[in-house]
């Protein structure tokens, strides 16, 4: 559109609309080819639009003659058109006022962008292209034979020490080893299981990196076919258990079995029980809480659903309930060319930047899809579908260390209860595949009731909630459940942030059965070693599973929300009494990386604003 109208090229436009509908849209599916066609002539008519506003009637004549045999089959719809160069004043006719508007134009312009997106994701690739992939499609099965059959060998040896049989372990191991020394049963067994702190022995890590080069169907196939059925999940119990027996070998912000000597990050000191029976975190002085207003972005057109920061605090991807996306710098005394305005055809209603390369944005909607949206090159560079039936993309995460990010679908909000289904799965954002499917809660079913998720800060776990009040970890190598605890009786989790070192975890939960909880929301901090309670900020009555919670880069402030209002509080020694700023209609929030400020969303005024928070001490 930006090169053939205003130059009006009609012959290379008429062209290139009959190329992409014989050689691109012809393979995809009918929906895809009618929605070709009727774009294509929302273009002609832009061309048509853009000649008569420049008063060149020339053109128009031209054009006519150029396609009216293609147009005289729809006389219906083009009738009117092949006398617009007659009408005076056409920008006002009925027939064709709609066309000469901004709004119109904006819409085709992101209706296009969209359609051929999707349409090039979905083209079959050429024959003659397939050969490399073919090639590594073959490495890749022999290397998961290869890999099969030594844990099959490990297991037989396992398997025969344990059933005392020495001679048929012997020979089990020899023939994995390779090898024609001395065997030894002890030396076997230690050699056979895990070492301290170490992943089980799976296929290699290689395996999965060449997986990434591979075509969709051939992904497909490969993940039907190898995937190896994650263990029944342990119940709560069991798994607040293993979390305190195992913090030795796994222990937070380091990787199972790597020792780089350095020391681990320093736990926050433990809860001390005052008097009251409260607890209380470390004892230090609380200060006041100051919000100075930096900047505020106005130009969306429908309440504010999301607000998000990039990785390195330049620039801010904002979304509202109309379906609008916009990308904004940070100072806005500083244009950037990511600056861009996204219009969707459903409402998005999570948002993230991927930080490993920082020009990615995901888009969550309530249509059960996921986009991804390149800010330097302003183009959508894939869109997947998540779930049929779990229409509501809520939270999408992307991890910090690989091309993976996470996301949490659910079924549309049920009162006060929120999302009564929901599910939890990780997808590559190379080629747009799914990885995993991960259950979450206390229930084995994938589509239980799953609220949030997150990365730690070393991308080796994820942690989720759920609205049935368990918290549960996962090691993103294995997939396997590492920890999960409950965070409290008749509570629902509905958001988690690691903390400082990922050596504690956030969660924002409502609910509750315990003696004075009284059904209200309340920011809770838990170490990951031993998963007991460091300290709880109680925010009030109130919320539902949308409301979010964000910690700053120092730890010394929180954001939340809270049934659309927001608050900011420091936090001190007892966090329970620090003070805190009230905003009004703030729906979202989220801390610059680099710096005390945080952005929030408002829904009543279709505002973002940037704040800076600062403590106020005492003269």
């Amino acid at each position: 559109m930006d090169t053939f109208l205003p130059s009006y090229q009609s012959k290379r436009m008429v062209s290139l609309c009959q190329f992409l509908e014989s050689n691109v849209f012809s393979k995809l599916e009918p929906e895809l080819q009618r929605a070709f066609k009727d774009l294509t002539s929302s273009v002609y008519k832009k061309y048509v639009v853009n000649a008569i506003e420049n008063d060149r009637s020339d053109k128009v004549t031209e054009f006519f003659d150029r396609v009216a045999g293609r147009l005289r089959h729809q006389a219906t719809e083009w009738g009117p058109w092949f006398s617009i160069q007659y009408v005076k004043n056409a920008a006002r006719h009925p027939d064709f006022a709609l066309y000469f508007t901004k709004a119109w134009s904006e819409s085709l312009r992101a209706s296009l962008q969209n359609l051929l997106s999707r349409a090039f994701h979905k083209v079959p690739m050429p024959s003659i292209l397939r050969f490399h992939l073919d090639r590594l499609y073959r490495r890749n099965l022999q290397l998961r034979v290869e890999a099969l059959e030594v844990e099959k060998t490990r297991l037989e040896t396992l398997l025969a020490i344990q059933s005392g049989d020495e001679a048929a372990a012997a020979v089990a191991a020899k023939a994995r080893e390779g090898d024609r020394r001395e065997w030894n049963p002890s030396e076997a067994a230690a050699d056979m299981a895990p070492a301290s702190g170490e992943e089980p022995r799976g296929r290699p890590d290689g395996l999965e990196v060449q997986l990434e080069n591979l075509p969709l169907d051939m992904l497909d196939a490969l993940s039907d076919g190898g995937q190896t059925p994650s263990p029944e999940r342990p119940s709560t119990a069991n798994l607040t258990a293993t979390t305190a027996s195992s913090s030795s070998s796994v222990g937070p912000g380091t990787a199972a079995g790597e020792d780089d000597g350095a020391a681990s990050p320093t736990a926050p000191p433990g809860p001390e029980e005052s008097a009251s029976g409260e607890l209380v975190g470390p004892e230090r002085e609380t200060p006041g809480l100051g919000l100075d207003l930096v900047s505020s972005f106005q130009g969306h057109e429908a309440p504010i659903v999301c607000c998000r920061y990039s990785p390195d605090g330049d620039s801010i991807a904002s979304s509202s309930s109309n379906g609008t996306v916009r990308v904004w710098s940070a100072d806005d005394a500083t244009p950037s060319n990511r600056n861009v305005t996204i219009r969707t055809a459903c409402k998005v209603l999570c948002l993230e930047w991927e930080p490993r390369r920082q020009k990615l944005v995901l888009f969550g909607t309530s249509l059960g899809t996921v986009k991804g949206w390149n800010v330097d090159s302003k183009r959508f560079v894939f869109d997947v579908d998540v779930s049929k039936s779990l229409t509501d993309v809520v939270c999408v995460k992307c991890s910090p260390r690989d091309p993976i990010f996470a996301v949490v679908a659910s079924t549309p909000a049920k009162g006060a209860e929120g999302a009564q289904r929901g599910s939890l799965s990780l997808w590559n954002s190379r080629s747009s595949s799914k990885i995993a499917d991960l259950s979450v809660g206390r229930s084995v079913d994938l589509d239980s009731a799953v609220t949030c998720a997150a990365f730690s800060a070393d991308g080796k776990s994820i942690a989720a909630g759920s609205l049935d009040g368990m918290v549960t970890l996962y090691d993103c190598s294995s997939k396997n459940v590492v920890a999960g605890f409950p965070v409290g009786a008749g509570c629902s989790v509905w958001d988690v942030k690691f903390g400082a070192g990922d050596a504690s975890l956030w969660t924002l939960s409502g609910g509750g059965e315990e003696e004075g909880s009284e059904g209200g929301c309340r920011a809770q901090e838990w170490r990951l070693a031993t998963t007991e309670l460091i300290r709880e900020v109680d925010l009030g009555p109130g919320g539902s599973p949308r409301d979010e919670i964000a910690i700053d880069p120092s730890g010394s402030f929180l954001a939340s929300t809270l049934g659309g209002a927001g608050c900011v509080r420091g936090l001190g020694g007892n966090a329970s009494a620090a003070a805190g700023t009230q905003l009004e209609g703030v729906v979202s929030v989220d801390w610059n990386p680099n710096a005390s400020e945080v952005v929030v969303g408002s829904s009543s005024s279709s505002v973002v604003h940037i704040y800076e928070a600062a403590a106020l001490v005492d003269p």
